[in-house]
């Protein structure tokens, strides 16, 4: 009865953190556990025929999980032995020992570990229990004698119960002169494996390692200002030699992106439109709006509708929303507990190159979705130069050609990390 009910116990404690998942998830490399459990033991001595007893052990256990089918443990137990014989006269040995186990585990079937190590017993105390009217509880324990410290072969398995639990099943096999037999049933608790309820954060990240992902399979459109606003305005009031000034300095700048793109972008394949084809782009129509080199519609580009789509452009940083939690506090008035939030630093004081998703709206970190390119800012208003000066020495990029090859340097180094973290998550199973 005590076992079940420390079982069903640890059942309850777990069970939560089994609906949050409810398959086996990859462990950490190494894992740090607690273990409790009873040993059922029978003694053997000289003329007493033993009933099997039963008697707890705890400590700590720690797994190195060199792979997923392959697993090397090792526990530190205080565990207590104990049999009895009940005729003619009520006598029970009870023994303890400091055990040192190690052991090979091989998985067999998911979530089922066969193990085979050894285990040695220290023996630190021992003692004799007889019944006696003279005591409160009607037992007298005196010093025993005739057992020694132990070696053992021990085997058995070790199955899943819950994501962050385990249950084992182990046989001793005496290697010294032992006398006894015994057999543990246990329960290992994870202590460094917790599974957590899936926060924003975690949600972030994989968004981001799966859009990363996309994108260097799937296409870049980057697209390309005109002003035709502007100029439109400055040929409304009259200035005319102005508008044109607008217009050829804008080709310019385009004809720069292009070829920054053309020269120092490799990640995914690149296509360019201009911004007045930017409903056509929301509506998924790419007919006859890409542009080639020297920036005229070029009806023999197309792109592939089932690749995934992500956009470009210059333009100034949208500020990241994204609340991150800063601490909890104790309202006054609600009598509540608030958790305060606080959200990233505004980044819209710079121009930058930044990646968006196929609807013009601007990813998130930890993407890395933008590099700065305040020289954009500096060619429109020279006078900010006194201001942002100390930033291009900090290495904030002067030119098209520097900051697209950054972008491209930063999305292969999110690539690689992305590609790495799944390995690591494949290699463990």
């Amino acid at each position: 009865m005590k076992l079940t009910a420390i079982l069903l116990l640890l059942f309850v404690i777990n069970l939560k953190a089994f609906a949050q998942d409810g398959k086996t998830t990859p462990p950490r490399h190494i894992t740090l556990g607690i273990v409790t459990g009873y040993n059922f033991t029978t003694f053997e001595e000289a003329g007493i025929d033993f009933e099997m007893g039963s008697r707890p052990f705890v400590g700590l256990n720690l797994t190195n999980h060199k792979k997923r089918k392959l697993n090397f443990t090792g526990s530190v137990l205080v565990s207590a032995k104990s049999s009895i014989q009940t005729t003619p006269n009520f006598y029970k040995p009870l023994n303890l020992y400091l055990e040192l186990n190690g052991c090979a585990q091989v998985r067999i079937i998911d979530p089922i570990y066969i193990n085979a190590g050894l285990s040695f017993g220290a023996l630190t105390n021992q003692m004799r229990v007889t019944n006696s009217q003279l005591k409160w509880f009607g037992y007298e324990y005196d010093g025993n004698s005739g057992y020694q410290s132990e070696l053992n072969i021990i085997t058995g398995l070790e199955m899943c119960f819950t994501p962050n639990s385990r249950i084992l099943f182990n046989y001793n096999i005496p290697i010294t002169k032992a006398k006894h037999r015994n057999f543990q049933i246990g329960f290992k608790i994870l202590l460094n494996n917790r599974i957590p309820r899936k926060s924003k954060k975690v949600e972030r990240r994989k968004k981001a390692e799966a859009e990363i992902k996309q994108l260097h399979a799937g296409i870049l459109l980057v697209r390309l200002k005109t002003s035709n606003n502007k100029i439109k305005a400055l040929k409304q009031v009259g200035l005319l030699e102005r508008a044109s000034e607008v217009a050829n300095k804008q080709v310019i700048i385009n004809k720069k992106i292009v070829q920054a793109f053309n020269n120092y972008f490799t990640f995914c394949p690149v296509v360019f439109f201009n911004d007045t084809s930017s409903r056509r782009v929301l509506a998924k129509d790419y007919s006859n709006i890409f542009l080639n080199d020297n920036l005229e519609i070029d009806t023999s580009i197309h792109i592939n509708k089932e690749q995934a789509i992500f956009t470009a452009e210059f333009d100034m940083i949208t500020q990241d929303t994204t609340a991150h939690l800063s601490h909890y506090s104790w309202n006054r008035n609600t009598k509540k507990i608030d958790a305060n939030y606080y959200t990233s630093s505004s980044d819209d004081d710079f121009m930058a190159l930044i990646i968006k998703d196929e609807n013009f709206i601007q990813l998130n970190r930890p993407f890395r979705f933008q590099v700065r390119a305040a020289f954009i800012s500096v060619d429109e208003h020279p006078e900010e130069l006194l201001i942002i000066a100390p930033l291009f020495l900090l290495g904030l990029k002067t030119n098209y050609n520097k900051t697209v090859e950054k972008m491209n340097r930063n999305l292969f180094n999110y690539h690689d990390h992305a590609l790495y973290l799944q390995q690591r998550q494949e290699d463990d199973y």
